[in-house]
Protein backbone atom coordinates (compact mmCIF):
# COMPACT_ATOMS: atom_id res chain seq x y z
CA UNK A 1 0.00 0.00 0.00
CA UNK A 2 2.98 2.43 0.75
CA UNK A 3 3.80 1.92 -2.43
CA UNK A 4 1.03 2.40 -4.37
CA UNK A 5 1.18 5.97 -2.41
CA UNK A 6 4.81 6.57 -2.99
CA UNK A 7 5.18 5.63 -6.19
CA UNK A 8 3.10 8.25 -8.29
CA UNK A 9 4.16 10.91 -5.95
CA UNK A 10 7.70 9.97 -6.82
CA UNK A 11 6.77 10.19 -10.40
CA UNK A 12 5.23 13.29 -9.81
CA UNK A 13 7.84 15.16 -8.04
CA UNK A 14 10.71 13.64 -10.66
CA UNK A 15 8.46 15.09 -13.56
CA UNK A 16 8.13 18.84 -11.94
CA UNK A 17 12.07 18.95 -11.28
CA UNK A 18 12.23 18.03 -15.10
CA UNK A 19 9.47 20.83 -15.76
CA UNK A 20 11.68 23.42 -13.69
CA UNK A 21 14.64 22.20 -15.35
CA UNK A 22 13.38 22.57 -18.56
CA UNK A 23 11.75 26.34 -17.62
CA UNK A 24 15.43 27.23 -16.12
CA UNK A 25 16.59 26.30 -19.37
CA UNK A 26 14.06 28.04 -21.36
CA UNK A 27 14.66 31.00 -19.84
CA UNK A 28 18.29 30.73 -19.73
CA UNK A 29 18.19 30.60 -23.66
CA UNK A 30 15.46 33.51 -23.52
CA UNK A 31 17.86 35.56 -21.20
CA UNK A 32 21.23 35.20 -23.78
CA UNK A 33 18.94 35.45 -26.84
CA UNK A 34 18.18 38.94 -25.44
CA UNK A 35 21.45 40.24 -24.91
CA UNK A 36 22.40 38.89 -28.45
CA UNK A 37 20.06 41.03 -29.80
CA UNK A 38 21.30 43.78 -27.46
CA UNK A 39 24.63 43.60 -28.50
CA UNK A 40 24.15 43.45 -32.32
CA UNK A 41 21.93 46.25 -32.50
CA UNK A 42 24.87 48.45 -30.75
CA UNK A 43 27.22 50.20 -33.34
CA UNK A 44 30.75 49.10 -32.77
CA UNK A 45 32.53 51.57 -35.13
CA UNK A 46 31.59 55.16 -34.95
CA UNK A 47 29.38 57.42 -37.03
CA UNK A 48 30.81 59.65 -39.65
CA UNK A 49 29.75 63.09 -39.09
CA UNK A 50 29.37 65.58 -41.84
CA UNK A 51 31.63 69.24 -41.32
CA UNK A 52 29.77 72.00 -40.06
CA UNK A 53 29.27 74.53 -42.68
CA UNK A 54 31.25 77.54 -43.05
CA UNK A 55 29.31 80.53 -42.60
CA UNK A 56 28.44 82.29 -45.68
CA UNK A 57 28.50 86.34 -45.69
CA UNK A 58 25.00 87.84 -46.94
CA UNK A 59 25.86 90.39 -49.62
CA UNK A 60 24.42 93.70 -48.75
CA UNK A 61 21.55 94.49 -51.32
CA UNK A 62 22.76 97.80 -53.75
CA UNK A 63 21.86 100.51 -52.61
CA UNK A 64 19.16 102.23 -55.02
CA UNK A 65 20.57 105.67 -54.53
CA UNK A 66 23.90 104.51 -56.17
CA UNK A 67 25.06 105.70 -59.41
CA UNK A 68 23.96 103.17 -61.81
CA UNK A 69 27.32 101.25 -63.17
CA UNK A 70 26.54 101.95 -66.75
CA UNK A 71 26.74 105.70 -65.67
CA UNK A 72 30.49 107.31 -66.78
CA UNK A 73 32.09 109.35 -63.76
CA UNK A 74 35.04 110.60 -65.55
CA UNK A 75 35.48 112.63 -68.80
CA UNK A 76 37.95 111.12 -71.12
CA UNK A 77 37.51 113.11 -74.02
CA UNK A 78 36.24 116.74 -75.06
CA UNK A 79 32.26 117.67 -74.71
CA UNK A 80 30.17 117.75 -77.63
CA UNK A 81 29.19 121.58 -78.23
CA UNK A 82 25.59 121.24 -79.10
CA UNK A 83 25.36 119.54 -75.76
CA UNK A 84 27.10 122.08 -73.66
CA UNK A 85 25.22 124.81 -74.99
CA UNK A 86 22.16 122.79 -73.82
CA UNK A 87 23.33 122.45 -70.27
CA UNK A 88 24.47 126.03 -69.71
CA UNK A 89 20.93 127.34 -71.25
CA UNK A 90 19.28 124.97 -68.55
CA UNK A 91 21.05 125.99 -65.68
CA UNK A 92 20.73 129.54 -67.10
CA UNK A 93 17.18 129.12 -66.39
CA UNK A 94 17.56 127.23 -63.71
CA UNK A 95 19.72 130.33 -61.99
CA UNK A 96 17.25 132.61 -62.95
CA UNK A 97 14.23 130.68 -61.08
CA UNK A 98 12.75 130.04 -64.88
CA UNK A 99 11.10 126.41 -63.72
CA UNK A 100 9.13 126.56 -66.56
CA UNK A 101 12.03 126.86 -68.75
CA UNK A 102 13.99 124.59 -67.59
CA UNK A 103 11.70 121.95 -67.53
CA UNK A 104 11.30 122.48 -71.26
CA UNK A 105 14.40 121.29 -71.67
CA UNK A 106 14.00 117.83 -70.23
CA UNK A 107 12.66 115.01 -72.28
CA UNK A 108 9.59 112.79 -71.27
CA UNK A 109 10.67 110.00 -69.88
CA UNK A 110 13.77 111.21 -69.04
CA UNK A 111 16.47 109.22 -66.90
CA UNK A 112 17.07 111.64 -63.18
CA UNK A 113 18.50 111.24 -59.85
CA UNK A 114 20.00 113.67 -57.48
CA UNK A 115 20.63 112.03 -53.99
CA UNK A 116 17.58 109.88 -54.84
CA UNK A 117 17.18 106.30 -56.46
CA UNK A 118 16.50 106.65 -60.25
CA UNK A 119 13.01 108.64 -61.51
CA UNK A 120 11.81 108.53 -64.63
CA UNK A 121 9.69 111.45 -65.45
CA UNK A 122 7.26 110.94 -67.71
CA UNK A 123 5.19 114.09 -67.44
CA UNK A 124 5.41 118.29 -67.56
CA UNK A 125 4.41 118.23 -63.73
CA UNK A 126 6.90 116.14 -62.71
CA UNK A 127 9.50 117.78 -64.93
CA UNK A 128 8.93 120.98 -63.51
CA UNK A 129 8.84 119.65 -59.98
CA UNK A 130 12.08 117.58 -60.34
CA UNK A 131 13.66 120.91 -61.51
CA UNK A 132 12.49 122.56 -58.55
CA UNK A 133 13.65 120.46 -56.55
CA UNK A 134 17.03 122.15 -56.87
CA UNK A 135 17.66 124.65 -53.85
CA UNK A 136 20.77 125.76 -55.75
CA UNK A 137 21.57 127.24 -59.22
CA UNK A 138 25.00 126.64 -60.48
CA UNK A 139 27.53 127.52 -63.08
CA UNK A 140 28.96 125.45 -65.14
CA UNK A 141 33.61 124.84 -64.86
CA UNK A 142 34.54 122.22 -67.07
CA UNK A 143 33.12 119.71 -69.37
CA UNK A 144 34.19 116.27 -70.56
CA UNK A 145 32.46 113.30 -72.28
CA UNK A 146 32.33 109.69 -71.97
CA UNK A 147 30.13 107.09 -73.31
CA UNK A 148 27.64 109.63 -74.83
CA UNK A 149 27.15 111.63 -71.39
CA UNK A 150 28.65 115.12 -71.01
CA UNK A 151 30.78 114.92 -67.46
CA UNK A 152 30.35 118.68 -65.80
CA UNK A 153 31.78 120.32 -62.74
CA UNK A 154 29.70 123.04 -61.79
CA UNK A 155 30.15 125.74 -58.73
CA UNK A 156 26.37 126.05 -56.70
CA UNK A 157 24.97 130.00 -56.77
CA UNK A 158 22.27 131.18 -55.35
CA UNK A 159 18.98 131.01 -57.64
CA UNK A 160 15.74 132.94 -57.18
CA UNK A 161 13.16 131.02 -55.27
CA UNK A 162 15.43 128.70 -53.80
CA UNK A 163 16.98 128.11 -50.89
CA UNK A 164 20.81 127.47 -51.00
CA UNK A 165 21.51 127.24 -47.35
CA UNK A 166 24.99 128.64 -47.53
CA UNK A 167 25.99 126.11 -50.52
CA UNK A 168 26.82 128.69 -52.03
CA UNK A 169 30.52 128.49 -53.91
CA UNK A 170 30.98 124.66 -53.20
CA UNK A 171 31.25 122.31 -56.07
CA UNK A 172 29.42 119.53 -57.77
CA UNK A 173 29.57 116.85 -60.46
CA UNK A 174 26.91 115.27 -62.61
CA UNK A 175 26.99 113.38 -66.02
CA UNK A 176 24.37 114.55 -68.38
CA UNK A 177 22.86 112.70 -71.41
CA UNK A 178 21.74 115.07 -74.39
CA UNK A 179 19.45 114.04 -77.40
CA UNK A 180 18.23 115.76 -80.04
CA UNK A 181 18.59 119.54 -77.73
CA UNK A 182 17.15 117.78 -74.69
CA UNK A 183 18.12 116.56 -71.28
CA UNK A 184 17.45 112.49 -71.40
CA UNK A 185 19.39 111.76 -68.16
CA UNK A 186 20.63 113.47 -65.49
CA UNK A 187 22.51 111.86 -63.02
CA UNK A 188 24.32 113.51 -59.35
CA UNK A 189 28.08 112.05 -59.17
CA UNK A 190 29.97 112.12 -55.74
CA UNK A 191 31.68 115.27 -55.91
CA UNK A 192 35.51 113.34 -55.78
CA UNK A 193 36.18 112.60 -58.65
CA UNK A 194 37.38 108.50 -59.01
CA UNK A 195 40.96 107.88 -60.34
CA UNK A 196 40.65 106.19 -63.57
CA UNK A 197 43.57 104.56 -65.43
CA UNK A 198 42.34 103.72 -69.51
CA UNK A 199 43.82 103.44 -72.17
CA UNK A 200 43.16 105.78 -75.53
CA UNK A 201 41.33 103.01 -76.84
CA UNK A 202 38.27 103.28 -74.12
CA UNK A 203 38.08 106.81 -74.27
CA UNK A 204 34.70 107.12 -75.64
Amino acid sequence: MARAIIGPMAASGRAGMVVLAAAALSGAAGCGGGAKDTASSTPTTPLLTQPAPIPQAVPRPPDPRAVPPSVPQVGTSTADASAKRVIDVWLARLRRGDLDGAAALVADGSHVQNGTPVLTLRTRAARRAWVGSFPCGALARSYGARRGYTIVRFILTERRGGNCQGGAGQGARSAVEVRRGLIVSWYRLPDEEPRLDIGPDQQT
